[in-house]
Order: structure tokens, then sequence, then C-alpha cells
């Protein structure tokens, strides 16, 4: 048995196994099913023989309760349920404020004041629990005196009724909602009123004292003691206290654990609380207020004959019709009823006499019982509740508290609360009491919505609904009250209901206002679609029909083109009925096209262009068309031989002298069909009569006098059925349509130039279109659109200020809601947008059009009441015929009511009736989300976020899966007209500022500084050219000649700039001895003033080293940074005039910018590329003293370290990594963020600037600044340096001119990001202009609104509970649309910035132990990205990587004598596996005998060692074998994702010491360390494994799977991935090193030693193994060769090996150390390639036959440098495997296939054999 398991549950355990234990005559007894005592259980029965035996005695004798007077008032626990009331009760938690609390008025006769008052006396010295006190702190006492209690008595007789009701409410109010101080007696109070026919006792009682079956108790003995004061009540033999220690000791029963485990085995499945309406509103004191009703005792006797003759008792019949009336208002019909159980133990004979709370509860699950009658759901539930309560020993609070952890404390609120007192005085008739109960009284529970209370008497029954006010809407507890009376009356009445399916019926109010609203019958139209538009041609021939760009088309001229191409079709053989595709771009002729093809019988299907071709495609094939009509220019991507394609533009007009006949169809026959998305993904054709949709448009015409004047701006696609009102709602009534150019079809100033020239009067679009119009007015204040009256919104949420804002803006505009599906003929329900509705959480979706009608519904097809939310159904004669050629997805969607047989469209949207007859729309049921156990309207999110006057419009999505699930809020902000200052306003301060820094140098004496040192520069640059074999000539330098001069890949860029440079200057050649001239000239003319003599040194150095540069074999960051010094940076970014002169202006702009900032939040300011904090120094202290959130960030974490020693001091920065050449939300950062984006010399080194520009310009926020300093010329001195760092640009840049952008240029790019003005300094003429350095400041997006998500996230905390509340709030510059204009939730869900990796981690920041863990952890925490380190936390989890560890490694060696003698490559690996401070320290200083063991278990023999991930699960060991390099270093994402799935514990086996390994001979590596691992692994004791190897360790995993198998160890799963063995026997360690390469993370051409495609070295290795019978021996390589792609292997190869092993390996390091931003050494390449070397040689190595079956995981993509996984690898194990080898392909290559993103899906293939199998 283990340390941690208790004999209890080992027993319990054992006896789910169907294990029987009992005790014999002193011996432990068992009888097993076969195989269920394993030797393991049975070791655990034999360590804890002695204690399972006491309990298993224990077990049989009954529980005994043994009184302890003595300790009578010493402090005791409280029970569970006293615990949940006493917290409740605080008003921190949600529904707290109130105390568990009853109120009851007692009738009597009359009440004896004396008596009354002594017999309360005698009781409370009686009863210990009147006496009792808690202590917050959680434990309870009693007193063992107290004062004489009072009873108050007010004499009201002869008082007159309207006194004595005054009496009875003042009353009322003082005791019906105490909350008493828990701590202080009494916990209760009395009160009497004696009237002319009655006395009343008052008694309010906190139920932390006494439960229901106490107070009857206490009721019975007091009225025993008035009647006769001489009554001697039996003496108590035990008190509550007693009773409780006793009930907890049941606790180490194995009763105990057989029911615990009954609960936990349902926590996943249980589900949660009723999902009822309700509002949460905040203003309403918590205070209950009650509905009741009494059945008399032939009602009630009645109810219980009727019951027992089904087999079910009266309270489970009570209970079934409450959960019936619960389930028909609640959303969801499973869920869980709380309720109160008076459990009273049987553990003395007084326990029925003691007054204490015996109350537990229990969550009573309800589930949906399909077709089942009421008798059938009552004796459900009865069953369910008798089968929890025999196992009650577990209570319902602990099982609340598993909940709160299992799935989030929300899901543990269980408000709806039953609670039964049903035959309890029959139970105990000696403590009936006789007053009566027919007064008022009240309970109140903190977290309770609905108590409801059943307790009968010989009177009959009378049940309470105690309902805690401001939770529900206004009248919604009252119909279902009154349904329940109805429903308790109607089962006492008769047999009817109790075998009725659906015993609840709607309120017959409802029902009726119900059918009121749909009542919309009208006179249908009898016509078709295109009818009216020709008839009005004939009658208007001359009115504008069609008004577009390119002009305007009369209704004649329409007319006469539609009958043109009519014709067209009928002369090509199209039939009538036969469907016609539209493919075309917006314009007149899709107009033409549609009526076109209805004029000749067909149906038209709108295709637009802008779909994807193959989704055109498959449109049309699913349609079967066989005729297309098109325009000339548009390519719609068909195969002429399937279609019949006509351009409609190039088609003869009819005119109407011209015979044409039109074709008669039945109204009834399609006039279209339409494609929307599918949930399968496959679009889907609805097909809509003639009738159908005119009964819209007719109706829409009516309703809204559409009309001869009305023109309609025609913005829907032709595909989105809202052109369908655009297209025939103008032009049947003598209308015109408005198109806008294409080209400008989302620019709202070109809607509404539109509007205003042709005097547009209707608006149809989705909201979002209206609303980029309404910020765009918002904006332009003289705009005036006074034609435009009416607005048509439909097709997504109506943002609810949209229309208030509109129709403020445009006074004579009449918004309309209009909604419905396409299925439905385009709309089929309308609401006038009034200003009452800026109130409401969202726009209303309103009342059916003329014959249409609405229905929600529930699972059940059940209409739902007024205020549950429930499905759609659309009803009436819009709705479609169905979609084209899938009766499948019809039959499901279209139904006919199986009650009342109405044809019915389930649209899958949300919604509720309002009293008063409108729908309420809450969204698809994707906008209605749980999240952590609450479901949730995301539109009442939205709505909530829109009443914030900064937000124009709002969308929230749920994002996330599990218990990372969350809310994402994303919002557009209004316009403002307060712009508040420009740029320009800072011009004289900062100039000023920065003129103070100017040297005392004049104009020529710079101008011929710079002079001179471009010239030395540019010079050298022609020198280092022609040392190459390069021309110095624009455009004569060609990639074959760099490659044969050696230039890195990298540089070739760099080359063809040079040569630009050099021609523009006309310099074309240079000898060393002009190269000296010309830099003694620019020593001579060069001004310390301007810049330290260390920049002329640094530029210098460079010029020198050109060639190396330009081959990659001298290392920039050196020159840059030597020795790590960080000298030479400073003197380029502080210590020069321009430096100085830019850092001063950008530190004096940020100081009147932070002086402009609101006090009341903090400045907030992002640094990018920060590099060596040049700029950052200045800007920190100019803001000084000042609220501010700094934010410094550099791609490269090598500055982090040292900005953090210069600048962590400031409490106000903060330091992270940040590329702004990458997506800044993945980067962890959010859109309109900072009020300042500052970037010093960064965005030159852009990839593409424009869009580099773009991402720090979305990170500023409304009215905020860029703060750029840039060069503004290509400085020879930056392209013979710096660049040699630098990326090559990819944007304009690449292709032609200047690798820099001048002035002019910035502020082009400036204006387009939105920036009014600019600042740019210096000036022209100014000292230092020559030096083309230059500050841009420019403050943007100054006509938005600002907010921040602080203030947002405050604003709606204010107004929704806390579970609504996004974790996210976005300011976006826009929303995402879909193509139809509707916001696109499906990026947003992607919108969510990735949490920065320093907050990822759940870091531990404990301190270390001891001197040297504390000096290792300073030395650490300087090191690492996070800035910190825990003693336990892993390096991992701050930001190392293997390149951090490497340098690490070399540093400690030299700074902790310690370390001094540890050899590199050793002390690498303990950082590599052992990877804490904690670890590291007890490595080295092993004799400390206080520190914590290491993870790494070391072998005592052999070369294992072990690494245990994880130690728990209930299945295999899981074993993974390292690679090549000896670690768990590559595993360490796919080992996360394998102790995530918790199937047994994880371990990894790695090499011990390295030396030892790369000591053995080769050829027995593989055999010894099998043998080796294998003992280890079968010492740890598991009798089943799951063996994982990748890599080389798929050659381990296979071997030792074998020899455990002979030692009887079941392998259950034997997985390869990847793993490749070595086939050909390598003698030139040249090869091996190429293969090694990808390991560090670089690629050759990284290197600068030269680039080869993957291809052509593939070849020169197959070239060199085939001509020497599958060997390389050494120095093979260098004679490939033969062909041009053969002779390129063997030049890179010579190359190579032209550098000495230990030069390369140098190249190596640096550029690991350049591309991953850390330190590598040359020795720690040395030595991981020492281990790489022997794991290849050893893996020339063929496994004997393997029995069993191997699984084999092969990545698809290619693998660089490794072998590839072809037929060769496959054939390979299939050899060796006698058993099956499925093979099953993988994302990524070889060293991607287990690294993020892809370990996930790796580690699910590895789980699968270990999963149960799912049940058949």
């Amino acid at each position: 048995m283990t340390s941690t398991t208790t004999p209890a549950e080992l027993i319990a355990r054992l006896r789910r196994s169907g294990v029987q234990l009992w005790e014999q005559d002193g011996t432990l007894r068992y009888r097993a099913p076969k195989g269920s005592l394993g030797p393991e259980q049975l070791q655990e029965l034999k360590d804890g023989k002695t204690r399972i035996l006491d309990l298993l005695r224990s077990e049989a004798q009954p529980q005994e309760l043994t009184p302890d007077p003595a300790g009578r008032h010493a402090p005791f626990p409280l029970t569970d349920v006293q615990s949940a009331y006493l917290l409740g009760r605080n008003e921190a938690f949600g529904y707290g404020g109130v105390a568990c609390h009853v109120y009851l008025e007692i009738t009597y006769p009359d009440l004896d004041p004396e008596r009354t008052e002594d017999a309360w006396n005698r009781l409370v010295e009686r009863h210990d629990m009147l006496r009792a006190v808690i202590d917050p702190a959680g434990h309870q006492s009693v007193l063992p005196t107290v004062p004489r209690l009072s009873v108050p008595v007010e004499d009201m007789r002869g008082a007159g009724t309207e006194r004595l009701e005054n009496s009875l409410k003042q009353a009322r109010e003082d005791m019906g909602h105490r909350v008493y101080d828990s701590s202080h007696w009494p916990l209760f109070d009395l009160r009497v009123t004696r009237t002319d026919t009655r006395a009343v006792l008052h008694l309010s009682m906190d139920f932390l004292i006494a439960d229901w079956a106490s107070i009857w108790l206490l009721l019975a003995e007091f009225e025993a003691l008035h009647s006769d004061p001489g009554t001697r009540l039996q003496p108590l033999q035990v008190r509550f206290r007693d009773y409780l220690l006793a009930e907890r000791g049941l606790q180490e029963t194995a009763a105990y654990q057989r029911d615990k485990q009954y609960w936990l085995a349902r926590l996943d499945t249980l589900p949660l609380a009723p999902d009822l309406p309700v509002v949460d509103d905040d203003a309403v004191a918590p205070r209950f207020r009650r509905r009741f009703l009494k059945l008399d005792t032939a009602a009630w006797e009645q109810l219980k004959d009727r019951a027992q003759r089904r087999g079910v008792t009266p309270s489970s019949v009570v209970l079934a019709a409450y959960a019936a009336v619960i389930g028909r208002w609640s959303r969801t019909r499973d869920f869980c009823l709380n309720l109160t159980v008076l459990n009273r133990l049987p553990l003395h004979p007084d326990i029925g006499r003691i007054v204490g709370d015996f109350t537990s509860i229990n969550l009573l699950a309800v589930e949906e019982g399909g077709d089942s009658t009421f008798t059938e759901r009552a004796q459900a539930v009865a069953g369910q509740l008798f089968e929890d309560l025999d196992h009650r020993l577990y209570s319902g609070v602990e099982v609340l508290r598993e909940l709160a952890r299992h799935r989030g404390r929300e899901a543990a609120l269980m408000p709806v609360v039953f609670t039964s007192a049903i035959g309890l005085a029959d139970a105990a008739t000696e403590s009936r009491a006789s007053g009566r109960l027919d007064g008022y009284g009240i309970t109140q529970t903190p977290q309770v919505f609905i108590d409801c209370q059943a307790m009968d008497d010989a009177e009959g029954l009378q049940v309470n609904w105690d309902v805690r006010e401001g939770v529900f809407p206004d009248g919604l507890v009252d119909d279902m009250f009154d349904a329940f009376e109805r429903l308790l009356r109607h089962l006492a009445d008769g047999e009817e209901p109790w075998d009725a399916q659906d015993a609840i019926a709607l309120p017959r109010w409802q029902a009726e206002e119900r059918r009121r609203a749909n009542d919309t019958s009208a006179p249908l139209p009898d016509a078709l679609l295109h009818h009216g538009v020709f008839a009005q041609a004939l009658r208007t021939p001359d009115r504008p029909a069609l008004i577009t760009p390119d002009g305007t088309l009369t209704y004649a001229e329409l007319a006469a083109r539609a009958r043109g191409v009519a014709r067209e079709l009928r002369s090509a053989g199209c039939a009538s009925g036969e469907r016609v595709a539209v493919v075309m771009d917006k314009g007149a002729e899709q107009v033409v096209a549609v009526l076109g093809a209805l004029l000749a019988g067909c149906v038209y299907l709108p295709v637009d262009t802008v779909q994807p071709v193959r989704r055109r495609t498959a449109m049309l094939t699913d349609a079967g068309v066989r005729h297309v009509l098109t325009q000339s220019w548009v390519n719609a991507g068909l195969r002429e031989e399937n279609y019949r394609v006509v351009a409609v533009d190039s088609v003869e007009p009819v005119s109407t002298d011209e015979a044409y006949d039109d074709i008669e169809r039945d109204p009834d026959e399609p006039a279209y069909v339409i494609y929307t998305s599918g949930s399968t993904g496959r679009p889907k054709g609805v097909v809509i009569s003639h009738r159908a949709a005119l009964n819209t448009l007719v109706d829409i015409g009516r309703r809204f006098e559409i009309g001869a004047d009305d023109r309609v701006l025609g913005l829907a696609n032709l595909g989105f059925d809202l052109s369908v009102f655009d297209v025939f709602g103008p032009l049947s009534t003598g209308g015109a349509l408005v198109l806008p150019d294409p080209a400008r079809s989302t620019d709202p100033s070109h809607w509404a130039q539109l509007i205003a020239e042709h005097g547009v009067s209707v608006w149809n679009s989705v909201p979002a279109l209206m609303q980029m119009l309404a910020t765009y007015l918002d904006g332009e204040k003289d705009v005036g659109l006074p034609t435009l009256r009416l607005a048509l919104l439909s097709g997504d949420w109506i943002p609810v200020p949209l229309p208030g804002a509109i129709t403020r803006r445009l006074p004579g505009l009449n918004v309309v809601s209009l909604g419905g599906a396409t299925e439905a003929s385009i709309w089929s329900i309308h609401h006038p947008c009034v200003p009452a509705d800026a109130g409401r959480p969202s726009v209303p979706y309103g009342l059916p059009l003329a014959n249409q009608g609405f229905r929600v519904l529930d699972t059940a097809l059940r209409d739902c009441p007024v205020w549950v939310t429930g499905e759609l159904y659309i009803s009436g004669d819009g709705l479609a015929q169905g979609y084209l050629g899938d009766e499948e997805t019809t039959a499901h969607r279209f139904i006919a009511h199986p009650r009342d047989g109405q044809r019915l469209y389930r649209t899958g949207d949300m919604g509720r009736y309002l009293p008063g007859g409108e729908i309420e729309f809450l969204g698809r049921e994707d906008t209605q989300v749980k999240v952590r156990g609450h479901r949730i309207e995301l539109g009442e999110i939205e709505a909530a976020l829109c009443d914030h006057p900064a937000v124009a419009t709002a969308c929230v999505v749920a994002d996330g899966t599990g218990t990372e699930r969350g809310l994402l809020g994303v919002v557009e902000t209004t316009a403002t007209d307060e712009p508040g200052e420009g740029a320009t306003a800072l011009g004289p301060s900062v100039s000023k500022a920065a003129d103070a820094t100017l040297p005392a140098v004049g104009q020529a004496e710079t101008a011929a500084h710079i002079a001179s040192f471009d010239t030395a520069v540019l010079t050298s640059m022609a020198g280092a050219l022609a040392t190459m074999g390069l021309p110095a000539q624009a455009g004569e330098i060609s990639e074959a000649r760099l490659r044969e001069a050696g230039v890195a890949s990298r540089h070739h860029w760099l080359v063809r700039r040079w040569a630009a440079v050099l021609s523009e200057a006309g310099i074309s050649h240079a000898d060393d001895g002009t190269v000296e001239r010309r830099w003694s000239d620019a020593e001579a003319a060069w001004r310390e003033e301007i810049a330290s003599r260390d920049v002329l040194a640094y530029v210098r150095e460079h010029a020198s080293r050109l060639p190396e540069l330009l081959r990659g074999t001298k290392d920039p960051v050196q020159l840059l940074f030597p020795d790590g010094s960080f000298d030479t940076a400073h003197a380029l970014y502080r210590h020069n005039a321009a430096a100085r002169y830019l850092n001063q202006a950008v530190a004096s702009a940020l100081s009147r910018i932070a002086s402009e900032h609101p006090e009341d939040r903090p400045l907030r300011v992002l640094e990018a590329g920060a590099g060596t904090g040049g700029t950052t120094e200045d800007a920190l202290a100019s803001l000084a003293g000042r609220d501010t959130d700094y934010l410094f960030t550099d791609v490269a974490p090598f500055f982090l370290p040292e900005a953090r020693s210069r600048f962590g001091h400031h409490a106000s920065v903060r330091f992270g990594v940040f590329d702004i050449d990458e997506g800044y939300r993945d980067q962890g950062l959010a859109p309109n963020s900072f009020d300042v984006v500052l970037a010093a010399g960064v965005l030159e080194n852009a990839r593409d600037i424009d869009a580099a520009l773009a991402r720090l310009t979305e990170l500023v926020a409304p009215g905020g600044w860029l703060l750029l300093t840039e060069p503004t010329r290509e400085h020879p001195w930056i392209l013979a340096s710096q660049a040699f760092m630098m990326t090559e640009p990819q944007d304009g840049r690449a292709h032609d001119g200047p690798s820099y952008l001048d002035r002019e240029q910035w502020l082009e790019r400036l204006a387009k990001s939105g920036a009014e003005e600019v600042l740019c300094l210096p000036g022209h003429g100014h000292v230092l202009g020559d030096q083309h350095l230059h500050l841009f400041a420019a403050r943007v997006k100054t006509s938005r609104a600002g907010a921040t998500e602080a203030e947002l996230t405050a604003f709606v905390r204010e107004r929704l509970p806390a579970h609504m509340i996004p974790s996210h709030i976005q300011i976006a510059d826009a929303l995402p649309l879909t193509r139809n204009g509707k916001v696109d939730r499906t990026t947003l869900r992607h919108w969510r910035p990735a949490t920065p990796a320093e907050e990822q981690q759940h870091l531990t920041d404990e301190a270390p132990v001891g001197a040297l863990e504390a000096r290792l952890a300073e030395l650490w925490a300087a090191a690492l990205p996070s800035g910190r380190i825990g003693r336990t936390d892993d390096f991992y989890d701050h930001g190392a990587d293997s390149l951090i560890m490497a340098r690490m490694a070399g540093r400690i060696r030299e700074e902790i004598p310690e370390a001094a003698d540890v050899p590199f490559d050793t002390m690498l690996r303990h950082l590599l596996n052992r990877p804490t401070v904690a670890e590291l320290a007890q490595f080295l200083d092993a004799d400390d005998s206080t520190a914590a063991q290491p993870a790494l278990r070391r072998a005592t023999t052999g070369n294992a060692a072990l690494m245990p991930f994880s130690t728990s699960g209930e299945g295999p060991l899981r074993v993974m074998f390292h690679a090549g390099l000896g670690t768990m270093d590559c595993y360490r994402p796919l080992a996360g994702r394998l102790v995530e799935q918790d199937l047994g514990p994880v371990l990894g086996i790695v090499i011990d010491d390295t030396e030892r390994y790369c000591s053995l001979d080769p050829a027995t590596v593989v055999e010894r360390a099998a043998d080796d691992y294998a003992e280890r692994i079968l010492a740890e004791g598991h009798g089943r494994v799951q063996l994982i190897g990748y890599c080389l360790g798929g050659l381990y995993a296979t071997e030792v799977a074998r020899r455990l198998e002979e030692r009887g160890v079941t392998v259950d799963d034997l997985v390869l991935i990847s793993s490749h063995p070595v086939v050909i026997d390598v003698e030139d360690d040249l090869m091996i090193e190429i293969l090694f390469l990808p390991n560090l993370h670089i690629s050759f051409a990284q290197t600068g030693l030269g680039d080869l495609d993957g291809d052509t070295l593939v070849r020169g290795f197959m070239h060199v193994i085939d001509r020497n019978d599958g060997k390389v021996p050494q120095g093979a390589l260098d004679a490939v060769g033969g062909d041009a792609q053969l002779d390129e292997a063997g030049a890179f190869f010579r190359h190579l090996r032209s550098f000495t092993r230990e030069e390369r390996f140098e190249v190596y390091a640096r550029t690991a150390s350049r591309e991953s931003g850390e330190a590598v050494p040359a020795d720690m390449v040395t030595a991981l390639f020492k281990v790489f070397r022997q794991s290849f040689l050893s893996a020339r190595f063929t496994p004997p036959p393997y029995a069993g079956d191997i699984r084999f995981l092969r990545p698809r993509g290619a693998s660089g440098f490794a072998p590839g996984m072809d037929e060769t690898t496959l054939a390979f194990w299939r050899d060796v495997c006698i058993g099956n080898l499925p093979v099953t392909d993988v994302e990524g290559n070889h060293f991607s296939c287990i690294e993020e993103p892809n370990a996930g899906r790796v580690a699910e293939l590895v789980a699968a054999p270990l999963l149960p199998s799912p049940k058949r």
C-alpha cells in the first residue's frame, strides 16, 4: 500500500474490481475473480494487513456514537452545509448577501406571554444549538450559559384591522430577512402578536443552528411546555456535537469510499443547473418573495392515492411536477436540481430529539424523458433519487466542490432547490406541532434562485416557492408557479395528466398573444417575379431603370436587352424551367441576365465572380447547368465544351416592335436558386418559387411604400438574396436601381456620393455596411443625404447604437430591422427601429411579414414560453421548395410539426418571444456558447460593449477549447470631431531641445566630414570586389559569378547594392594604395564633435575585412560587440552628433506627449527594435515621474539581459521579443494598445517596409503617435558594416533603386498610414541635414474616439455578470467582413494575441537554497529572456534553448569555482538533462546532503540515466529512447504532450557518460546499450510498457522490446518515429558533418561556406555510394563529378574541405549564434558532433527479426540532409518486423515532426493503442 493510499481507499478500489474481503478469526480472507489480484495488489494487502483488518472489524460493527459531556463546550467543526451557508452569505460571492434563514408565523388560539418566554428559555437550556455561536474562521461552539431570552409581545387586541396589519407588516419587515452575526448569540429571534381571534408566534432562525425537522421539534416541545409548564421532557443523552464528530468518522469507512467513487465517476456527466431566463438585476436588494399553494385534505388524499397506485411516493410526485415545470422553462432539458435532504443517521436512539442542522444536499440529475409520460418521468426521478441517497455518505457539498474543481466554480452553482418535509410529522408523531402555518413565512438561502418547499399535515399539502428577487424577468416566476399549481391540481383531479407526455401547456395569455402575432394572412400574389418589371417598361419606357458608373439604362433599354438574352437562350436550346447560371462581375449586365433568364422561362442561378473557381464549378455541376451568362471581360474559368457561354454585353437587344412571347409558368415553379454555405462544407442550392419571393417583395413594397420616386443603392452581390429586392423591389414599381463602381464597392465616401448625386432614397444592406457609412458621415459633418428615407438592415446583428447614430445624423431616415433566411424568400420578419430600442440588449427581431409566421421551439418541438430561448422556425408561404438535389437535407431542415402538421423551416438561429409578441433574435447556436459551465449569449455582451460612448460596433466570439475556452471581444470605435493637437505643434519645442545638443561645427565642416568618410568606404568596397574578381558596375554581377567568388548567398543582394552605389559614385576600381589614401583623408577630415573616432575605427575594421565578411567567414556581430562589449554599439547609437540630436528629439517629443496625456491612465509606449538601448536611455529620462507602461523589445533575445540590467530598476519598464516582420498578435500584442510606438532605425531593416509600418500603425491607439528615426539615404558606411547583419529587402527595394528610402518617400508612406501632419527633423538647411538621419513624428487615427481594454472591461463589468466579461477586449481599426459584408467571426476567432512565453508557464520563483544555488540563480537570471528563475523552475520554461544552454555551460565553468574542473561537454549534458538550479547545484556539490534529489536518475552500473517526466497514470510505463545526440532535448515537446495524456508514467532514457559512450566500438553500441536499458526498465518493476523510438532511438526501442518480452514484460506497443537506419558504411567524416549540421538549426546557406540544393547534395552522395559498392571512403566526396550537377556538388565538397574542421566548426558556431541571438561556443559544437558521429556509426546495425508488431510514423516533409523516409527505410523495417508494420504519415520533416505544432498530433497517434476501444 502506498504512503498516500488509505485502507478505506484500497478496500473500495478492490471491491470495485469484484474482490471480496473479510476478517475471519483474525485472518484476512479474500475471494477474487481471475486476474483481478496481481502481485502489486497482493503486496498492498500484505503491507497494510493490520490496518485493513481493523477497518473490516469496525465495518462489521454498527457505528457507535460516544457522548462526550466533558467536551460539550469545546469548539467543533462545521458540517459541509454549514460551511457553505456561512461562506455563501458573503456579498463577495455571486448571489450572496443573504443568510440561510427562515421566518415563520405560527398561529395559535392564544399564547400566554409569561409561559411563552419561560418555555423558550427552557428550550434554550435544553438544546445546545440554541446557545451556539459560529466563528467565521470555520468552527462552532456552545456557550455554557446565556442571558435570559426575552420574547416581546405586541398586544393588538381591540386595535382594529388596519393597526393589526401594520403591526404584522412591521414584524415581517424586521424579522423576515435577517442576517445574523454568527459569532454573537442568539442566532434566532421570537416575538408574539396577540389579536382578538388568535396569537401569532413570529420565529426567525438561522438555518446554521437548526434544520426543518429541528424547527418542528422545537415547536412541538414549546407547545407541550406552554400547555403544561410542569411538563418534564425526556433528558437528552447526546448532543449535536457528539453526532457530528461521529458522522465525520464515517469518512474512514469503505462505505464512504464507495459513495465517493459513485459521485466522482459521475462528475463529467452530471448536468448543470437549469438554464432559466435570468436578468441579474444587481440594483435589486437581495430579498426573497413567496408564492404558495394549498391542496386541501381531500385533494391531497386523492393525489396520494393515484401516486400509490403507480408505485411512486407523494413526495416524488411533487418533485416530478416541480422538475417538469422547471424543464418547461429551462433552455436545457437535462439539468440538476439541488435537493435538501434531512440526513439524520441512526447513530443513537436520541438522534431524532436533537436540534441541529443535519441537512445535506443531493444533486439530482433530471434527464430528458423523450416520449415518456409524466408517470414514467416521476418513476425515473424517484429511482435516481433513491440510488443517490444510497450513496449519501459523500455529501452533496463535497460533490459541488469537486465539480467546481473539475468544471469551474460557475458550474457548481445549483440555484434551483427542492425541499420535501412531506410525511415528516407522520414519521415522528410525538414531535408533531399543532400550530398552524397558514400565515406569512419566507425562507432565503445564498446562491439560491428558487426554493420549493413541500410539507403536509392533517389539513393537506402546502407548497411554497421562495424566489430571489431581481434574478428573473418580471412575471416569469408567476407563470411558472401557476403552471405548477395547475399541474398538481390536475394530477389530483384526474388520470389524464398522469399518462400525458406533455402535461404543461403554454400559459393561456401567451398562447393567445402568439396567435395574434402570427395572424398575418393577406392576399397571395398570383404572378411571376419579373412580370412587374416588364409591365413597368411598357408603362414608363423612358424612365431610368438602372444607373451605373457606365451610364443609365431606361426601362425600355433594359427590357430590350433582357429580351435579347431570352432569345439567345431559347435559340441555344435552353428549355423552360432549366437553370441558367449568371457568372458576372457586379454591373448592369447582371440585371439584364436575370430578367432575360426569367423571360426565357428559366431559373436563374447567381454565381459571383468573387467565389473561388473550384467552388463556382462545384455549384454549376451540382445544379446541372448547361447555359452560362457572363460578361465578355470575365474569365469564368469554365471549360467551353461543358457549357454554352453567352456574354450578355455582346447580345443584341430585341425591341418591343419585334415579336417575342413570354413563356407562361406557374407562380409556384422555381424562379431562382441561390447557394448558401453548407455545414458539410458543400454549398446547398436553395430553390425559391416566383410566388414565394413575390410574396415578400409585395409586402415590403406595400408596407414601406416603395414607389416610382424611389431609388435603391444596390450594394449586395447577386449571389446574396438581398439582391432580389434590389432588382425587383424598385424595378417593379417604377423606381431605379443605382449600382456602385465595382472598384469602390466598399468605399463609404463613394456610397455617399452616389446617394447625393442620384437622390437614393432606399438603403438595403447588412448592418456592417451601414456602420461604415455612419462612421464616414460622423467624420464629414458637411455631407448631407436628405433623400435617404428608408434603411433596410438585415443579414447580421444590428449594433444597438447604430439606428440611433445614423438617424441622429440623417433625421429623415427610418431604419427597419429585417430578418429571415434565404430558405424563406429573403425576409420573414420585421421591426421598425425606435428610440426605445437603444435601451434594449439587442434590436428586436420583430413580428412576421405577410403570410409568414415564426415559432420558437425547444428540442422536443414544443412552443417555448415567453423569455425562454429556443430554435426559430419559419412557417408560411415564403418557404423554399427545398435544397436542389438534396432530399436528405431538405427533409431535415423542412419539417412537418409532429403535433399540428404545420410545414416549418428549421433556421438554426436561436431566439425567444418577449412579452407583447415580438421575437428577440439571439443569433445562431454558435453565438450562444458555453464557457466554464455558463451558457452565454454573445449578443448580450456585444450590446453592452456598444453602450460605451466610444464604441461604434462590437463583435464577441468564443475561442479556445476546454479549460482554455474564453471570450474575445473586438470593437471599432466611433468617429470624433475633436482630433487634438497635430504633429507640427511639437515642432518648436522638440527642435529647440534637439538643437541644444549640436556640436560647434559648421555645415561646411560637416559636409567635408561626411564626404571624405563616404569616399573612403566606397573605395574600400571597390577594392574588395576587385580582390574577389567581381566588377563594380551595376548589372554586371550574375548569381553564378557571386557563387564562384564564394560570396555567401545571404549577401548577394548586398553586393548588387554596392555595385549600384559605386556606379552612381563613378568608382569602378581601387588598388590598396588608393584605399589607404582615402582613409587617410577621412582621418584628417574627421571631427570628434560629429562622431567618436570609435565609429571610424569600427567602420575601418569592416573595410579591412570586406572579403571575409562577404564570404561569411568573419562574424559581423563580433565586430559590433567585441568580446561581448557594448562600447562600439554605444559609439554608433549614442556618442555621435546625429544620435544625440535624434535621441534628444525623441525624448522631447515623448515629454510633450506625456504632458498632454490624461492623468488617469498610464502612457503606453512600445519601443520596437530597441537593441542596445541607445534611444531608450533618453526616452526613459524624459518620462521620469510620469505614469508610464514602457515595453522594451527587440527581435533578438540577445539584447534583453543587458537591457534588463540597465533599465530593470525602472518599475514601469517591461521587456520582450518583438519582430516587426511578423504578425503582432502572434507575438502577444493587440492593436490600438499603445499611445506611442517608437522605432529608432528599425524600419530600414524590415523585409517589407510598408507592411511593417502598417503593423506598427495598427498598434497605435486612436490619437496616438508614431515616432520613427530613419536614415534617409543609402549610407555607404552602413552598407559596409551593419548591412551584413540585415535581411534582404522583400518589397520594392529588392527590385530597383536604393535599399533605403529618402525623406519624401518616408513622408509619403506615413501619409498613407493616416498621418495628416508629420514633423520631420532636422529640416532643410540644418547643420546636420547632410547626415540624412531624420526623426518623423506623426499622430494617427485622430478621427477615431479612444478607448482602452481596461476602460471597456470596467464598463462591461458594471453591466454584466463576471462569467460574461471577455477575457480580452481588442480595439480594432476595422472588423473583418465576409464578401457579403457580414462580420467574419471565423477570422476573429484567430485574433486573440498569443500569451507571451514568460506568462505561459506556471513558474515557482522559489528562492535558492544555499550560497551555490544563489550564485547559479543569479547567473541564470541574467542569461534568460524571462530575467528570473526559481530553484526548481525548468530553464526551458523561461525561454532557454540548447544554444543558451551551451553559452551557460561555458560561463558556469568560468565563473563558478565548483565547476572549473568539469569538462565542457559533461557540463552541457547535465544542463540539457537536468535543467534546474537545484539539480545543477547538487551535481556541482555532490556532498550536499540537503539538496533535493535530481530528476535524472544516474546509473550505478551501465551507462543509462533515467529521466522521469511523470510517475502518474494507470497505463503502462511509456519509455522514450534518446536520439543521436543522446539527450531528451528533442523529445521535450512530445514528452509534455504524453504527460498531459496521463495514460501511464512517462520515462526518458539518455546517455549518462558521453565519454564512455564515445569510447565504445560503434559495432557494439546498440546491443550493449539495449542490454543496459532493458535492465534499468526491469528494475522499475512495471509489467507493461510502451516503447517509443525517434531517429536512432528506434533501434534501441526494438532491441529493448525483444529483451523485455523474453523477461516476461508485456510490450503493449512499439512505435517508431522517423527512425532511419544507416545502410551504408561511411568513413568520410565530412559526410557525417554535413548530416549533423541541421541539428544546430542552421543551413550551409546561412553559414556562408557555400550553398547546395538538397537534390544536388543527395545525388553527390549517391554518386560516391554507387561508385564504392555502398561505402563512402575517406576523401571520396572530393572526387564527385561527371556532369554539371555533379560538378557543382564536387566543388561544394572540395570548398568545405579547403577549411580545417576547426575553422568550419568556428563558422558553424558563429552562424548558430547569429541565427539564434545567443552565443554558441565552438567547443559545444565539437562536443555535440562527437556524440552524433558515434551514434551515426553505431546505427549501421541490423536488428534480428522481431516477432511483434511495430507502428511506424513517417514524416511527410523533406528532411534536409537527413536520409528520407523512402522505401529503403521501410523495406529495412519490414525485414525486421515479423508482425504487422502499419505506416502513418505525419506532418513535418525529420526534425519538425516532433516539434510544435506537430507534436500534438504525433502524441495522439502514439497514445491511440492505449485508449479504450469505442463501444459498439
